[in-house]
């Protein structure tokens, strides 16, 4: 079952070496020093790669958000309850929520899939231009990871199928989509984030213990306590897969899958903070060609985010000091993906400005 749902996502597509190379050579020849436009100039480079452009686009960009509760957040691990999840549903439809507030400001069209919600909403008219969409998961939160499996085989494989699904409805309102910003909300979810980072990244609990919502020292030691039971009942299993279905959640596997069904379009992801990081070391797990088509917007305020992006070797291209999920930290970035491809694309060369370049002592 699982296997079936992978192979319908699809691998990622291939990326062009000969695209970077080509929008190398032009952003060198910019009327600029070298290097001097800073990250954006590899970031450049990345987006021509990933889709085969030497002068890359961006837009049309869509931003997707997954909800799920959780059954380890009944024992304490967040600061805020559970019936919060819920309740952001209603906010998110009535434009009010931080992600709809800035989606619309972007104009970048926002729908949040109910991948596990305890209290479900229900399909909500796009009020504010924000589509809440249900899911056959709704009503159907996560188990208690300390204690037995997140998630069973059959609600794993649909939230997998409910991500891959998620990127084609905007593919099929939206056929030129081409960056994704990927978010989710649920109560509690930083602990399986932490669960899923930890066994696939080989982190100790410390390094992926981090405060969340705003957790006191006691919801910590809570927290801790969570994570070790998960990881203890997991064992030595490392399977990405096994993983995310022993100490995941629905909105995990559902970010995951929508990554890769996302790079099998041949499109780039912008990565958010610990979740939307969690799901994306399990996806990089299940298929490290992944890799290039993954942007890292932002570097989280909680110091678990710090931890993971480490382990990956990963620069994020801000740090704000945001933590708030929901894909903000990924929205905040999209005016510096949008200004990186424009500047690149219409900025001229020394050559074509007929500007002495660096050989004949121009700038």
């Amino acid at each position: 079952m699982l296997t079936d749902t992978l192979t319908q996502i699809g691998a990622p597509r291939p990326t062009s070496a000969a695209a970077a190379q080509l929008a190398r050579a032009r952003v060198d020849q910019l009327t600029k020093p070298l290097g001097a436009l800073g990250v954006l100039e590899p970031l450049v480079v990345q987006l021509a790669a990933a889709f085969n452009e030497e002068r890359p686009r961006v837009d049309p960009i869509g931003a997707l958000i997954f909800a799920a509760d959780h059954g380890v957040a009944l024992r304490g691990v967040s600061a805020y309850p559970r019936e919060v999840t819920a309740a952001m549903l209603g906010a998110f439809a009535r434009g009010t929520a931080a992600a709809s507030v800035m989606a619309r400001a972007l104009a970048v069209p926002l729908t949040v899939w109910d991948v596990g919600v305890a209290r479900p909403a229900g399909a909500a008219e796009p009020r504010s231009g924000v589509r809440v969409r249900p899911t056959v998961l709704a009503g159907r939160p996560s188990e208690d990871l300390t204690g037995g499996a997140a998630l069973d085989r059959g609600r794993l494989a649909a939230a997998l199928a409910a991500g891959a699904h998620a990127v084609d409805v905007i593919r099929h309102e939206h056929p030129e989509t081409r960056t994704f910003v990927l978010g989710e909300i649920g109560i509690g979810n930083t602990t399986p984030a932490a669960c899923v980072a930890s066994a696939l990244l080989g982190l100790p609990v410390d390094a992926v213990l981090g405060r969340g919502t705003g957790l006191d020292d006691p919801g910590l030691l809570r927290k801790r306590a969570a994570i070790e039971a998960g990881l203890s009942r997991l064992g030595a299993e490392r399977d990405p897969l096994a993983v995310l279905g022993a100490v995941g959640g629905a909105e995990l596997a559902a970010m995951t899958a929508a990554a890769l069904r996302v790079a099998h379009h041949g499109g780039v992801v912008l990565v958010d903070g610990v979740v939307a990081t969690a799901s994306m070391i399990a996806a990089l797990a299940l298929e490290p060609t992944l890799r290039p088509r993954l942007v890292f917007a932002h570097a989280s305020g909680d110091a678990a985010h710090a931890a993971m992006l480490r382990a990956l070797g990963v620069r994020p291209l801000l740090e704000l000091g945001m933590r708030l999920g929901e894909g903000t930290g990924a929205l905040a970035a999209v005016p510096l993906l949008r200004l990186a491809a424009t500047t690149a694309a219409e900025m001229q060369t020394f050559a074509e400005a007929a500007v002495p370049d660096r050989e004949r002592g121009g700038p």
